[in-house]
């Protein structure tokens, strides 16, 4: 693109911009400072900063890092890449093994322009994140141990969001804690799975998160970002988020349907009473009996039919999976 400029914006920092339009999807309410701060000049730049880009958390690894990435893969050596960057952010592009000369700081509160500015603008709407399958691999051959055997997923994760009150954390958690555990002790002898709640890594070691996740059996728990630790999990991992029906001010997304799909991971969604801003208020029932059907189905001979295990639940919930689902 020429004649393009990327700034710290007065609402997002670096969204990017030509003369007329912003152009990615999740920037449309940006606002420009128009280069208040200093402006850095090249020749040739790429973007790499998306919504999320200044997190070293979850959002880095299934995010930011392929989005990098796959710059870092399609240009040519001497092209600077424009992220966010702190000492954290700095470790983590060196586990990845990205060149720290390549990556150049957005200045705080100015602007960066390009005679050619280059940026990865998806099709066919525009949105940043998440990448495809290809740009997620490239991240778990450098995040990721390699995958538990199956006797190691014993870990059904909840994922709790207790600690982001009033925004999607569950108002009926502790409800739905005791159906999942009561779930768990209906299980037939020998029972193989345990119930962990995890509420955010803030202190632990990456490594040791990535591990926790390969193993786990089963991730469930309200829409958020903790579900981009489903990165870590081992292929046809389940997936069961629970959503929430109300559209204001945001639709429930289909976020985490896609990065599953590009995992390999099957996907469900139970909705509950709530809002994306507010807390939700999950269908214990439904919830606790989708878990126990797919715990129970991973326990089921290779080949056996499992159709069954489903039926119950077909009213109530959204699943997709390699049965019922056409890519």
């Amino acid at each position: 693109m020429p004649c393009a400029f990327v700034d710290s914006g007065a609402n997002y920092a670096g969204a990017l911009y030509d003369a007329t339009r912003i152009l990615n999807a999740q920037h449309r309410g940006a606002t420009p400072r128009y280069a208040r701060g200093p402006v850095r000049r090249y020749e040739i730049a790429a973007v790499g900063l998306t919504p999320y880009g200044h997190l070293p958390d979850a959002h880095f690894y299934a995010s930011t890092a392929p989005w990098v990435l796959q710059l870092v893969h399609l240009l040519p050596p001497n092209v600077p890449i424009l992220v966010a960057l702190s000492s954290r952010l700095r470790e983590l592009y060196a586990h990845l093994g990205v060149d720290a000369e390549r990556l150049h700081e957005l200045p705080p509160n100015g602007a960066a322009y390009a005679d050619r500015l280059l940026s990865l603008v998806t099709t066919p709407f525009g949105a940043l994140e998440p990448l495809g399958a290809a740009a997620l691999r490239r991240v778990r051959t450098r995040f990721v141990p390699v995958p538990a055997p199956p006797e190691q997923r014993t870990r059904l994760i909840y994922l709790s969001r207790r600690s982001l009150s009033p925004r999607r954390n569950l108002r009926n958690e502790i409800e739905l804690l005791a159906a999942l555990r009561h779930t768990l002790q209906l299980q037939p002898a020998p029972a193989v799975h345990t119930l962990e709640v995890f509420d955010g890594a803030s202190g632990q070691r990456l490594v040791d998160v990535a591990r926790r996740f390969s193993q786990a059996a089963l991730l469930t728990g309200p829409h958020g970002g903790a579900f981009l630790n489903a990165i870590y999990c081992s292929p046809g991992t389940p997936i069961v988020e629970i959503g929430y029906k109300s559209a204001s001010p945001m639709a429930y997304p289909s976020y985490y349907h896609t990065m599953a799909r590009r995992l390999g991971l099957a996907f469900w969604v139970v909705l509950g009473e709530g809002a994306y801003d507010r807390p939700i208020t999950a269908p214990v029932s439904e919830v606790a009996a989708l878990v126990g059907a797919l715990l129970a189905r991973g326990r089921r001979p290779a080949g056996s039919d499992h159709k069954a295990v489903y039926a119950p639940l077909e009213k109530t919930t959204v699943g997709i999976d390699e049965d019922n689902f056409a890519p």
